[in-house]
């Protein structure tokens, strides 16, 4: 596994934990 396809899936993994806390922070404010 080369160092860009651990940053790739670093990074997809990190979008996809703020896309669910940006749900739970528009649920809570709704």
């Amino acid at each position: 596994m080369t160092i860009f396809k651990a940053i790739e899936m670093i990074s997809r993994a990190l979008k996809s934990v703020s896309l669910v806390y940006n749900v739970e922070i528009l649920s809570i404010c709704l």
